[in-house]
């Protein structure tokens, strides 16, 4: 068993070492992967699924589940697979999402989507120091120069260059931005983008659309799991927080969000249906 408790520990231990993020997939046949950026509501919907009848909901110990989810993905425990089926959670591939393209596509993916407004306030002030500079170092400060935003101060400073509004807002528009290059390349059995605020405000709608398309069956107290607690978040945001977001998060969002939101219908559009 994996020594690796904490994320620095995989951090350092895995990643920094060039390993595969996703080395193992191919072992889980019809996985379920449940992606996007941080704090938009995957680990809730990882979750509910991972506990849902006829799938195996692992557990390693004393880490959390996406942590546990990605030692097992990274080979960096002896886990023996069951013969059910598996829920990841893999938010953490951040800048290595390429590797999704190099698997066999035999899963399904569910991309979280969710308002730059609320996620941005979480990522600021319900993250760790550690979580938002690590992210932002990965796969968020290549978005500095395309938004013009203090590029000669980080070059200075590093990091500390940055305000934490700005490092997240540039993690949510890198992050968001992936799903448009997967949805044209990724070869799976099927990928749909979940709107978040959807979700939580039409559960009993939207939850049983997305238990269909992964083939579970579906049960009505599935959704009383979902709690509309987080939506009021990005009330306590300033003027000029809710202002900077807004501008610099908004297009990405509204971008996702028209080409993976079928307004006519109220469903989410199965992004490999656009293939």
């Amino acid at each position: 068993m994996s020594m690796i408790k904490k994320w620095p520990q995989f951090e350092n231990q895995v990643r920094r070492r060039d390993m595969k993020l996703l080395k193992r997939l191919d072992d889980f046949p019809d996985a379920i992967l449940v992606a996007g950026c941080q704090r938009s509501g995957t680990t809730m919907l990882a979750k509910i699924i991972a506990e849902s009848e006829g799938l195996y909901d692992f557990k390693l110990g004393a880490t959390d589940a996406c942590l546990d989810a990605a030692l097992i993905l990274a080979g960096s425990v002896d886990h023996q697979r069951v013969d059910r089926r598996y829920c990841f959670q893999t938010t953490h591939v951040d800048e290595c999402y390429p590797e999704y393209l190099e698997h066999t596509g035999d899963f399904r993916m569910l991309w979280c989507l969710r308002n730059p407004l609320s996620v941005v306030y979480s990522l600021v002030y319900n993250w760790s120091n550690w979580g938002l500079n690590t992210t932002f170092m990965r796969c968020g400060v290549s978005e500095l120069e395309t938004y013009d935003l203090r590029a000669p101060l980080m070059r200075l400073l590093g990091a500390r260059g940055v305000s934490k509004l700005h490092k997240a807002c540039m993690i949510y528009n890198a992050k968001v931005s992936q799903i448009f290059e997967l949805s044209k390349r990724l070869k799976c059995k099927g990928l749909v983008v979940v709107e978040y605020d959807e979700l939580v405000n039409r559960k009993h709608e939207v939850l049983p659309k997305l238990y269909d398309f992964l083939e579970v069956d579906y049960r009505s107290e599935y959704a009383d799991k979902i709690l509309a607690t987080s939506l009021s978040k990005a009330n306590r945001l300033s003027d000029y927080e809710s202002e900077t977001i807004l501008r610099l998060c908004e297009p990405v969002y509204d971008k996702a969000r028209a080409e993976y939101w079928d307004t006519a219908s109220d469903r989410p559009i199965w992004a490999t249906e656009k293939l």
